[in-house]
C-alpha cells in the first residue's frame, strides 16, 4: 500500500437524538458528534490484550464496538501522570529529563506521517453547521483552547505542529450518490452474519466510509463531468473517469467476496451439530465442503474449489486495498474453517516406505490430497490477514506456528524426495511413482510456492514468535540446497517446477533477514555451514538462472539478496524500535561479539526514531545521512560477515583438500564477477569490494602463508580483469544506445568519455537526473513490483546513491554540511521522497522510457566509479609488488594474475613502463615456476602489444636452454607461436636455431617436441599445396623464402648443420607419420636450392654459395633420393677448379653430395661418373684428411658402379712405395722438410684408402709390387708401413698423421687392433704425457665402438663380413665371434684404465671422448661393472652437461642391472667424486648455489630407484664419511682434507631430495648418532686440554666451575700445543657442519623436536609419504654457517671459539623446551630415545658416558636433575634457533 496516501475516513454517529438535516441540494445529511474518551475507547483495541504480545499494538478497528468494558483505571493513571508533569512545569523544571523524554515520545506519536488523517465531512448546509457549532460547548478558536489547556498540554501544543483542515462540502449529486449507496444492503457490512437475512433497521452506531485510493493529480480543480474534454486541458477529467471506474470495480469485487462469504456461512450454518459429519445432498454444500481422506478433522472442511474461489475473491479485493472493509467476524469464521485442516496436518505420517506396494501408494496419495487442501487452507488463512488490520483481524498464534510444521511435512515427505529422485539406482521405483504422479506433485509444489509467498508477505508485516521464525529458517535453508536435476529427463516432476519454489524459499529467508537483525548470524551460518555438508557436485552447481540466461550458484544469489535486503527499511513494531536503541553489550575487552556485527541497525550511532521515517516537509541532509548510514551499514556488516566467514576457512584449505571452502570461494568470486554489471544485483559491488580488501590485506601481510597469498593473488587477478571487462562492456553498449539517437545517449556517452580520461568527478554522477536516476527508473519500468529480489535491488541501489551523496555533502564528524551546491537541496528532497515511498518515482519520472542499453550503461557507469572499480590501480600495484616476493609460489601466482589482467586490458602496458621491466626480470628468476609464468606473461604481452615482440622474443630465447625441462618446453611452445606470427627475419632465424638445438636436448621429451615443432613450422605448411598445380607459383615463392631462411640459418650458425641433418633424417624416416609428404616437400626444396645455385651463380657471393651448398649437403646426407641426376651434373664444374680455400670448401660440399647420391645412380650415367672420378683422382694429393676421406668414400662409391678398381690399386701401391722410401730417412732434420711433407701426404692417403677401400682381393698386385711382403692382409701391409712413423723418435706432426691413419685403418679392419705391434704402439702413447696423441687414439677407439654398437655405419664391409651377414643364421650369428668382438674386448681389457684416467683428469672434449668410450664398453658388458663405478659417480658431478649426462645414463643402466654389486662401491665412488670436484672442477663444496643443489643429487636419484633399506644403508654410509677417530685425524693441509670432505658430505646431505619421510628421519638419526658418539670424545678432549678443570673433592657433588676471567674479559683457558688445538678445532668444525645439516633438514621439512618417528612408531603409511618442505625456509643461513665453520683454522681465536661453541652444544640442550605439562610426564618414558639418535654425549645405551668435567667455559650451568639429554634437542648454531631466522 502506498505509504504517502492516508485514507479519508468519515466517522458518522447517527441515532434518534440527532434528526437528519436536510439541505436544499439533496437528501438529509447526518451530523456527527465527537465521542468522549470513555466512549471512544471501547471501539479501540487498547482494552484487550494483543494476540501476539505487547509488542504488537495494532491500529483501531472502527468497524464495530468492543465487547470489553471501559478501562477507567488506565484513564485515571494517565491523569495522574499528567498532573505530575503539570506540577513539574509549574515548579520551573522545564529542563527535567522526564519532561524532555515525555515530550519527545509524544511528538513521535503525533508525527504527521505516522497518523491516519481523519477527514470529518461537514454538511453543505451552512446554517445547520453554524447552529450545531453554536450549541456546542467547544470554544471558538485556538486561543480560547490554549487558555484552558494544562501546562504540559499547552507545552505540547506549542512545540508540535500538526496540520489540520476542513474538507470542502461535496455537491448535491455526490451527496445523493453517497446516500443512495449507503442505503444499499450490500454495503451494510457492519451487520453480523446471523442477521444477514433480516431487513436492516435503523440503529445508533458508527459507520465508516472509506473512499478508493486517489491517483496523483497536479491540479486541484476538478473538471465538470458533463463537459470533460479528451485533450491536454481535460487531463483531470480523465483522472476522474479512471477514479470512478476503479471505484466501481472495487465495489463489485467487494460485493462478490461478500456474497461468497455469505454463501459459505449459510452452508456452515446448515450443518447441525448432530449431523455435521454427515454429507448433505445440497449441490452448494458439495462444492463448498468436503470430508478429509486421512486427516482426523473436527467436522467437514472447506473444499479445494471453495478455497480457490475465496482466494481469488480476496486477492481481488486486496488489490484495491478494501479488504479491511470486511468485518473481522467474517474472517474469524473463515480462519476457524481453515484451522480444521491445518492443525491435523501437522502430524500425519507422509513417509512412503514401499513404492511397489499398491495399497500403500494409494493411501499415500489420499494423504497428499489432504495436504494439498491444507496448503490451500494456509493460503486462505494468510489472505484473511493480508490487509491493514488490528490484532483482532489476526488468528491465534498457535495456528500461525502450525504453518511451518505443515509446510515442513510436505517438503520432507513428498516434494524433496520427488525432486531428488533419479531414474537409476536405488531410487528407481520412487522415480517411477513420482513420475506417474507428476501432475499431483506438481500441483503440490505450485501450491507450496503460493503459500510460501503469502507467508513471506505476512511475516514481513507482522511480528511473530521466535520459534516460528526458526522453523521457517530451517525449512527455507533446506529447500534452497535441494539437489534438483539439470534436465527434465532426470526429473520426476520437471526441472523448472521446483526452481520457483526454491526462489520463494530464498525470498522468505531474505524477508526474515531484513526484518529480524537478530536472526542474521543464524541464517548466514546455517547457509554457509550447510553448504559445506553438501557433495562437491552440489557445491559447485550453478542452478540459479539469471535474466540474461547465465547461471550462478544458489549461495551467491541468496547471499546477494540477503545483503541487498538489509539496505531496505524493515517494517517493525514500536517495541522493536525501542529495543533497537539499546546499546549493544560488549565484552571485557570492549570488543563486540562477531555475530553482533550483524545485529546492527545503527548500533553505536546517535539517532532517534524520528530519523527513521523521513517526510518531504522535514527533509534535511543530516536526517537523510543518519537514515542512509544506518541502512547502508546494515548491508556492509552483512557483507563483511559473509566474506570473512568464507575467506577465513578458505585460507586453511586447498582446492583438492577435504574442506570445500577454497573452491566455494573461487565459485563465489566468479559469480560475483559475472553479475557485477547486472542491474538486478547491485550488492555484488559491495561484496567484491570487501573481498578485494581482504585479499589485498592477505597479499600485503608478510606473515601470510604462501598458500593464502597465492589464493589472494589469484582472486585479485580475477577481480582486476572483471573491472577491465566492465569497462569493455560499457564500450560495447554505446553502439546500441546510439540507435535511439537521444539526448540521454549523448549525455551518458560524454560521462563515459570523461571517465575514460579520468576526468569524471563524483558530483557529475550523483546529480538529480544523472545515471543513478536513469538506472532506478529503468529498474521500475516493466518490472514486477512484487518481485522481492528486484525490490531489494532497487532499495540497495537507492541506499548506495544516497550514501554517495551524503559522503560528499555531509561530514558526520562535524555534524555539518560540506560545501553544498545547487543540487544538494534537490537531491535531499528527491531521495527523501523516494525513501518515503518506494513507488514515488513511478509517478515522477524524468525519462519517458529508458531502454535496456541505456539502463545497463548508466548502471555500469555508476559501478565503474564506485570503490571496487576505483581499486584497480591498487590491485595492480599489489600484483606487481608480489612479483618480487621471496616465495617462488607467490611470484608465480602473481605473474599468472597479471597475465589474466593483461588479457582483458592490454593498455596496462602503456599505463606503467615498469610493468614490462618487472616481467622481463622474472624470466631470469631462480625459481623454475616463476620463470615459466614469466615466459607465458611475456608471450601474452607480445600478442597484446606487438611493439614488444623483439624485446620479449629475445628474453624467451634466452630461456630456451633453461636447466628445467618444463621451462624449455614452454619456450618452444611460445616461440612456435611467435615464429608463425612474426615477419622479422632475424627473429625467425633465431627461433629456428633454437629449435634445432633443442632437437639434441638431453631430455628425450624435449628433443621429441623440438623435432615435432620443427616439422610443423617448416614442412607442414606445404603439405596441401605440394601436389596442387594451381598453387604452383605461390608454392614456388613460399619455398624460395623458406630456402633463403634455411641458407641464412646455416650461414650464421655452425651447429645448425648437424642438428638440421638429424632432424631431417627423423622427419624423412619411415617412422614419421608424414614421411611421404615430408619427402615431397624436401625434394621440392632441393630443386629450389639447385635453381638458386645454377640461375643465380653470378649474383651469389662466395659465402652465400658455400652456405647454399652446405644446406644441399645436409639434405643429401638425410635422404639421397631427394636428388636427381640432372642436379648432380650441375655440380660437376665445382670439383674441377680447386685453387683457393673457398674452392676447397665448395669442393668438399660437392664431394659429400656425390658420396651420398652417386650410389643410387644407374650405369646409364657412366659418362658423368667417369668424369667425376677423373677429377677426384686429380685432387687427391691436394686435400687434407677430412676432404680426402670424403673423396675416397666417393671414389669407392663410383668404383662400385664402374668396377675399375685398378686405378685405386695403383694409387695405393704408389703411396706405399713412397712411405717405404722415407722409412729410413731422418725426418727430424729440418733440411728434409720436403721429404717430411711428402711422407705425411703419403701416410694420409694410405690411411684414407685403408679406411674406405677394400683391396683385399687384389693381394697379387701388392705382392708383385712388394716382393719382400709375405702376403696376408692388404690392410696389414698398410699398417706395417705406417707403424714406424708412430714411434716417439719421429716428428710430432708426423706421429699425429701416422696415428690418425693407423686408427682409420684399424676401424675398418678391427683385426689390426689385435696385432702385437699395433697394441704396443697405442700403449706407448698413453705412457707419454701428450694429451693430443692420447685423444687421437681415444677418438679412433670411440669411432670403432660406435661402429661396433651400430650407432654409425662402417666405411666398408669386407667380403667375409658381407658373407657372414648373408649366410649366418640367428643361432650361428649369436655364437660366432668376429674380428669386431675381439678387437672390442682387447681394447677394453688393455686400455680401460687409460680411459678412466683421462676421463677423471680433465673437463673438456678429451674427457667427453673418454667417458663415451667407457659408456660404450659398459653397455657391451666388456668389463666388470664395479671398475667404472667411481668414474661414473665422479663425472655425474661434472659441470659439463654432456659429460654428466653420459655418466648418469650409464650409471643408471648399470645400477638397475647390478644393484647389489654397486652398493659396496658407492663410498669409494663418493670419495672419488670429492677428489674430482676438489682437483679437477676446483670446487670442493658439496652443493651448487642458486638454487642449492646437491652435487651427489644424480647419484641419489639413481639410488632412490632401490628399496628403502638400500637407501638407508647408503645414507648411513655417507654420514659415516664424516666420522673419524680423534687420535688418527689427519689435519695436514690447509684446510685439512677431512674438513673439506666433511663439508662436501654435509652439504650434500642437506640438499639431497629425499623421497620418503622414513629416509629423511633415518638420515637425521644417523647424523645425530655420529655427533653424539664421536662428539662426546671430542668435547671431553676439549674440556681436558683447553679449558681449566677443577679438582674434584670426594664427597662433594660434582658441579661446574665458573672460570675467572682474565683482565681482558675473556675466560681463562690452557694453551695447548698448536697441533693439538688444530686437531680439536678440525674435529669440532667437522661435527658442527654435520650438526648444522641435521638442523637445517629438521627446519626445512618441519620435523618437530617432540616427534620421535622411529620404525616402531607411526604407521608405515605415514613414513612412506613424501616429506613436505616448509615455505620460506632457504639454505642461505645453513650455507653461511658452513662458511663460518670453514674459517675455524684461520686464527687461534677462531679455533678456541669453535671448541667452546662445540662444547656448549654438547653440554647444554637448548632446543628442547620442557613444557609444564610434560615436566613430569613423557620425558623419561621408555623409548624416548629411539632410532632418531641417542643423546648427545652418549656412547652406548641410553645414558651418556661419564666425563670428568662436563664443561667449563664462558657460561657454566648445572645439568637439570631428572632430565635425560637427547639427540635432536640441541641448538643448531650459535644463533637463536628460530624458524624465522632461516627465512
Amino acid at each position: 500500500m502506498d505509504q504517502t496516501w492516508h485514507p479519508a475516513v468519515q466517522v458518522v454517529i447517527n441515532g434518534p437524538s440527532q434528526a437528519p438535516v436536510h439541505s436544499s441540494n439533496g437528501p438529509s445529511q447526518r451530523l456527527g458528534r465527537p465521542l468522549p474518551v470513555d466512549e471512544a475507547l471501547k471501539y479501540s483495541p487498547m482494552s484487550s490484550a494483543p494476540v501476539f504480545g505487547l509488542d504488537s499494538i495494532l491500529r483501531p478497528d472502527v468497524g464495530r464496538s468492543s465487547s470489553t468494558a471501559p478501562i477507567n483505571h488506565i484513564i485515571q493513571a494517565g491523569r495522574t501522570v499528567m498532573n505530575d508533569l503539570d506540577s513539574e512545569i509549574r515548579s520551573g523544571k522545564e529542563e527535567s529529563a522526564r519532561l524532555e523524554t515525555s515530550r519527545e515520545y509524544l511528538q513521535q506519536l503525533l508525527h504527521g506521517d505516522q497518523l491516519t488523517e481523519f477527514k470529518f465531512k461537514a454538511p453543505t448546509g451552512g446554517k445547520n453547521i453554524g447552529a450545531h457549532r453554536s450549541n456546542s460547548s467547544i470554544p471558538d478558536g485556538p486561543l480560547s483552547d490554549r487558555k484552558d489547556l494544562a501546562p504540559f498540554a499547552k507545552m505540547m501544543l506549542e512545540s508540535t505542529d500538526i496540520a489540520f483542515r476542513y474538507s470542502t462540502p461535496t455537491n448535491a449529486k455526490s451527496q445523493s450518490q453517497r446516500a443512495a449507496f449507503s442505503h444499499q444492503p450490500t454495503i451494510s457490512v457492519n451487520q453480523p452474519p446471523s442477521q444477514y437475512h433480516k431487513t436492516p433497521q435503523f440503529q445508533s452506531q458508527p459507520e465508516v466510509v472509506i473512499p478508493v485510493k486517489p491517483v496523483y493529480i497536479h491540479s486541484n480543480t476538478p473538471g465538470s463531468p458533463k463537459r470533460r474534454k479528451l485533450n491536454g486541458e481535460g487531463e483531470e477529467g480523465l483522472v476522474t473517469l479512471r477514479l470512478k471506474a476503479q471505484k466501481e470495480e472495487a465495489d463489485a469485487a467487494l460485493l462478490k467476496l461478500q456474497d461468497l462469504l455469505h454463501e459459505v456461512f449459510e452452508a456452515e450454518d446448515k450443518l447441525e451439530p448432530d449431523t455435521s459429519a454427515a454429507p448433505t445432498n445440497s449441490e452448494s454444500f458439495n462444492s463448498l465442503f468436503t470430508g478429509a481422506n486421512a486427516l482426523e478433522t473436527n467436522g467437514l472442511i472447506l473444499s479445494s474449489d471453495a478455497h480457490t474461489h475465496l482466494q481469488k475473491a480476496m486477492k481481488k479485493v486486496a488489490s484495491f486495498k478494501r479488504l479491511q472493509d470486511i468485518p473481522s467476524d467474517y474472517f474469524n469464521r473463515i480462519q476457524k474453517l481453515c484451522e480444521r485442516c491445518i492443525m491435523p496436518a501437522q502430524t500425519p505420517d507422509l513417509k512412503l516406505d514401499d513404492p511397489s506396494n499398491e495399497t500403500e501408494c494409494q493411501e499415500w496419495l489420499r494423504k497428499l490430497d489432504d495436504m494439498f487442501n491444507s496448503l490451500l487452507a494456509i493460503s486462505t488463512l494468510l489472505l484473511t490477514m493480508s490487509g491493514r488490520q488490528t490484532e483482532r483481524g489476526l488468528c491465534p498464534e498457535d495456528l500461525i506456528e502450525a504453518i511451518p510444521t505443515v509446510l515442513n511435512q510436505t517438503f520432507d515427505n513428498c516434494i524433496i524426495p520427488a525432486v531428488e529422485s533419479r531414474p537409476g539406482g536405488k531410487d528407481a521405483q520412487y522415480f517411477q511413482l513420482f513420475a506417474a504422479q507428476k501432475r499431483t506433485i506438481g500441483n503440490l509444489i505450485h501450491q507450496s510456492k503460493k503459500a510460501l509467498t503469502l507467508f513471506a508477505d505476512f511475516i514481513s508485516r507482522i511480528d511473530i514468535s521466535e520459534g516460528t521464525i526458526t522453523a521457517i529458517e530451517f525449512f527455507a535453508a533446506k529447500l534452497i540446497f535441494v539437489e534438483n536435476s539439470h534436465n527434465d529427463k532426470d526429473s520426476a516432476v520437471g526441472y523448472q517446477k521446483y526452481e520457483s519454489l526454491r526462489r520463494s524459499a530464498m525470498d522468505i529467508l531474505a524477508k526474515i533477514f531484513s526484518k529480524y537483525p537478530v536472526q542474521r548470524p543464524f541464517i548466514l551460518d546455517e547457509i554457509l555451514v550447510s553448504l559445506e555438508k553438501l557433495p562437491s557436485t552440489r557445491q559447485s552447481a550453478r542452478q540459479f538462472k539469471l535474466v540474461d540466461g547465465k547461471n550462478i550458484q544458489l549461495l551467491t544469489a541468496l547471499v546477494l539478496q540477503l545483503v541487498q535486503t538489509t539496505a531496505l527499511e524493515a517494517p517493525s513494531s514500536r517495541t522493536f524500535k525501542s529495543k533497537r536503541q539499546l546499546a549493544a553489550p560488549v565484552d571485557e575487552n570492549g570488543s563486540e561479539d562477531e555475530d553482533d556485527e550483524l545485529l546492527g541497525d545503527g548500533k553505536g550511532q546517535d539517532y532517534s526514531e524520528s530519523d527513521e521515517e523521513l517526510s518531504p516537509s522535514e527533509a534535511s541532509l543530516e536526517r537523510l545521512a543518519t537514515k542512509v548510514n544506518r541502512l547502508y551499514d546494515n548491508a556492509v556488516r552483512s557483507a563483511q560477515y559473509i566474506v570473512k566467514f568464507i575467506v577465513q576457512r578458505a585460507m586453511t584449505s586447498t582446492k583438492t583438500g577435504d574442506q570445500p571452502y577454497r573452491n566455494i570461494l573461487d565459485l563465489f568470486t566468479e559469480d560475483l564477477i559475472n553479475v557485477l554489471g547486472s542491474t538486478d544485483w547491485p550488492g555484488a559491488e559491495l561484496l567484491l569490494r570487501i573481498l578485494a580488501s581482504h585479499m589485498i590485506g592477505i597479499a600485503d601481510l608478510d606473515k601470510s602463508p604462501a598458500t593464502a597469498k597465492s589464493m589472494a593473488l589469484e582472486l585479485l587477478g580475477w577481480m582486476g580483469s572483471a573491472i577491465s571487462d566492465l569497462a569493455v562492456t560499457a564500450q560495447h553498449l554505446i553502439p546500441a544506445m546510439e540507435e535511439s539517437d537521444s539526448d540521454l545517449t549523448e549525455y551518458l556517452r560524454q560521462l563515459f568519455d570523461d571517465h575514460s580520461r579520468r576526468a569524471l568527478h563524483a558530483q557529475d554522477l550523483i546529480v538529480p537526473n544523472g545515471p543513478y536516476r536513469v538506472t532506478l527508473e529503468y529498474l521500475l519500468q516493466d518490472r514486477s513490483s512484487d518481485n522481492w529480489q528486484l525490490t531489494s535491488a532497487r532499495g540497495y541501489y537507492l541506499a548506495q546513491w544516497a550514501k554517495t551523496i551524503c559522503s560528499m555533502y555531509y561530514n558526520a564528524d562535524d555534524k555539518d554540511e560540506i560545501a553544498p551546491d545547487s543540487n544538494a537541496d534537490e537531491l535531499v528532497d528527491l531521495l527523501t521522497n523516494m525513501f518515503s515511498d518506494s513507488r514515488w518515482l513511478e509517478t515522477h519520472k524524468n525519462f519517458n522510457l529508458v531502454s535496456n542499453p541505456h539502463g545497463r550503461f548508466a548502471y555500469i557507469l555508476t559501478v565503474l566509479n564506485m570503490s571496487f572499480c576505483k581499486a584497480f590501480d591498487t590491485i595492480l600495484k599489489v600484483l606487481l609488488n608480489s612479483i618480487t616476493s621471496d616465495q617462488a609460489k607467490v611470484r608465480s601466482r602473481s605473474l599468472k594474475s597479471v597475465i589474466y589482467m593483461l588479457e582483458k586490458d592490454p593498455s596496462l602496458l602503456d599505463r606503467d613502463a615498469s610493468v614490462m621491466r618487472v616481467i622481463l626480470r622474472c624470466a631470469t628468476d631462480a625459481s623454475p615456476m616463476v620463470r615459466d609464468s614469466a615466459l607465458s606473461l611475456i608471450a601474452k604481452c607480445i600478442v597484446l602489444k606487438p611493439g614488444l615482440e623483439e624485446e620479449g622474443c629475445w628474453s624467451i630465447l634466452a630461456c630456451a636452454a633453461d636447466p628445467t625441462a618444463g621451462v624449455r618446453k614452454r619456450c618452444m611452445a611460445l616461440l612456435k607461436d611467435i615464429y608463425l606470427r612474426t615477419s622479422r627475419t632475424e627473429l625467425r632465424l633465431a627461433i629456428l636455431d633454437s629449435f634445432l638445438q633443442r632437437t639434441g636436448d638431453t631430455e628425450d621429451s624435449v628433443a621429441t617436441i623440438a623435432r615435432q615443432t620443427f616439422e610443423e613450422i617448416w614442412l607442414a605448411p606445404f603439405y596441401e599445396s605440394i601436389d596442387s598445380v594451381q598453387d604452383g607459383p605461390r608454392l614456388k615463392v613460399a619455398l624460395g623464402e623458406q630456402v633463403d631462411l634455411l641458407v641464412k640459418l646455416v650461414q650464421r650458425s655452425e651447429p645448425a648443420l648437424e642438428t638440421l641433418g638429424a632432424s631431417l633424417k627423423t622427419v624423412l624416416s619411415s617412422k614419421s607419420k608424414s614421411a611421404s609428404s615430408n619427402f615431397k616437400v624436401c625434394k621440392a626444396m632441393v630443386s629450389m636450392m639447385f635453381e638458386k645455385l645454377v640461375e643465380d651463380t653470378g649474383a651469389l657471393g662466395k659465402e652465400h654459395q658455400q652456405a647454399l651448398l652446405q644446406t644441399i649437403t645436409v639434405f643429401a646426407k638425410a635422404n639421397a633420393k631427394t636428388f636427381s641426376p640432372d642436379q648432380l651434373e650441375a655440380l660437376h664444374p665445382y670439383i674441377g677448379h680447386l685453387v683457393t680455400a673457398d674452392d676447397l670448401f665448395i669442393f668438399r660440399s660437392v664431394v659429400v653430395i656425390y658420396s651420398c647420391v652417386l650410389p643410387y645412380l644407374s650405369s646409364s650415367h657412366n659418362t658423368l661418373l667417369k668424369e667425376v672420378q677423373n677429377d677426384l683422382f686429380k685432387s687427391v694429393a691436394k686435400l687434407g684428411r677430412s676432404e680426402l676421406n670424403e673423396v675416397m668414400a666417393c671414389l669407392w662409391t663410383i668404383n662400385g658402379v664402374l668396377q675399375n678398381t685398378e686405378r685405386l690399386v695403383k694409387l695405393t701401391i704408389s703411396v706405399l712405395k713412397g712411405i717405404q722410401q722415407t722409412r729410413n730417412v731422418d725426418l727430424s732434420d729440418a733440411a728434409k722438410s720436403d721429404v717430411l711433407a711428402r711422407a705425411r701426404s703419403y701416410i694420409r692417403i694410405a690411411g684414407c684408402v685403408g679406411k674406405h677401400c677394400d683391396l683385399e682381393k687384389y693381394e697379387p698386385h701388392f705382392k708383385a709390387a712388394f716382393p719382400a711382403w709375405k702376403g696376408g692382409s692388404v690392410a696389414g701391409l698398410m699398417v706395417d708401413a705406417i707403424i714406424p712413423f708412430t714411434l716417439p723418435k719421429q716428428p710430432l706432426e708426423l706421429r699425429i698423421m701416422a696415428l690418425e691413419s693407423l686408427g682409420s685403418i684399424c676401424q675398418s679392419w678391427p683385426a689390426q687392433f689385435g696385432r702385437e705391434e699395433s697394441r704396443r704402439v697405442l700403449s706407448l702413447v698413453f705412457e707419454e704425457d701428450n694429451a693430443n696423441l692420447q685423444n687421437i687414439v681415444l677418438k679412433a677407439f670411440a669411432e670403432f665402438f660406435a661402429m661396433h654398437e651400430g650407432k654409425s655405419e662402417k666405411s666398408i664391409l669386407s667380403a667375409a663380413e658381407l658373407e657372414a651377414q648373408e649366410n649366418t643364421t640367428r643361432l650361428g650369428g649369436s655364437l660366432k665371434a668376429s674380428d669386431n668382438d675381439g678387437a672390442a674386448a682387447l681394447i677394453a681389457q688393455h686400455f680401460l684404465r687409460n680411459m678412466l684416467r683421462v676421463a677423471q683428469s680433465r673437463q673438456d672434449a678429451y674427457a667427453l671422448t673418454a667417458i663415451e668410450l667407457i659408456a660404450s664398453i659398459n653397455r657391451q658388458g666388456l668389463v666388470h661393472p664395479k671398475e667404472c663405478a667411481g668414474v661414473l659417480v665422479s663425472l655425474e658431478t661434472s659441470t659439463v652437461a654432456s659429460i654428466a649426462k653420459v655418466a648418469f645414463d650409464t650409471h643408471k643402466m648399470l645400477h638397475q642391472q647390478y644393484e647389489s654389486m654397486f652398493e659396496r662401491e658407492y663410498m669409494r665412488a663418493v670419495q672419488e667424486a670429492f677428489q674430482y670436484q676438489r682437483d679437477i672442477v676446483g670446487d670442493s663444496n658439496g652443493a651448487l648455489t642458486r638454487p642449492y643443489t646437491a652435487k651427489l643429487g644424480p647419484l641419489f636419484e639413481i639410488i632412490k630407484t632401490s628399496n628403502s633399506r638400500y637407501q638407508k644403508k647408503f645414507l648411513s654410509n655417507l654420514c659415516s664419511k664424516v666420522n673419524f677417530e680423534l687420535r688418527d685425524l689427519d689435519v695436514s693441509g690447509s684446510p685439512p682434507e677431512h674438513l673439506l670432505l666433511s663439508r662436501f658430505v654435509s652439504q650434500n646431505l642437506a640438499f639431497l631430495d629425499y623421497g620418503q619421510l622414513t629416509e629423511l628421519h633415518a638420515t637425521i638419526g644417523f647424523m645425530e648418532r655420529i655427533v653424539s658418539s664421536t662428539g662426546t670424545v671430542v668435547a671431553h678432549a676439549i674440556e681436558t686440554d683447553i679449558f681449566p678443570s677443577r679438582i674434584e673433592v670426594p664427597g662433594e657433588p660434582v658441579q661446574f666451575m665458573v672460570p675467572t676471567p682474565d683482565p681482558s674479559g675473556n675466560p681463562q683457558f690452557l694453551q695447548p700445543p698448536p697441533q693439538n688445538l688444530r686437531v680439536l678445532a678440525t674435529a669440532a668444525a667437522s661435527l658442527s657442519m654435520l650438526w648444522e645439516a641435521r638442523s637445517y633438514l629438521r627446519r626445512l621439512y618441519g620435523v618437530s623436536t617432540h616427534i620421535r618417528n622411529k620404525d616402531g612408531k607411526g604407521t608405515a603409511k605415514e613414513l612412506n609419504k613424501a616429506p613436505t618442505k616448509v615455505h620460506g625456509i632457504t639454505g642461505d643461513k645453513f650455507w653461511e654457517s658452513i662458511v663460518r665453520n670453514m674459517t675455524t683454522l684461520d686464527t687461534q681465536e677462531n679455533m678456541i671459539a669453535k671448541c667452546r661453541e662445540f662444547a656448549t652444544l654438547l653440554a647444554i640442550d637448548d632446543e628442547f623446551k620442557v613444557s609444564e605439562e610434560d615436566a613430569d610426564g613423557d620425558l623419561d618414558a621408555p623409548g624416548d630415545v629411539d632410532d632418531m639418535g641417542t643423546p648427545l654425549g652418549a656412547s652406548n645405551g641410553n645414558r651418556p658416558a661419564k666425563r670428568k668435567n662436563s664443561f667449563s667455559g664462558s657460561v657454566t650451568l648445572k645439568r637439570p636433575r631428572g632430565r635425560k639429554p637427547s639427540v635432536g634437542r640441541r641448538r643448531t648454531s650459535s644463533e637463536p634457533d628460530d624458524e624465522l631466522a632461516w627465512q
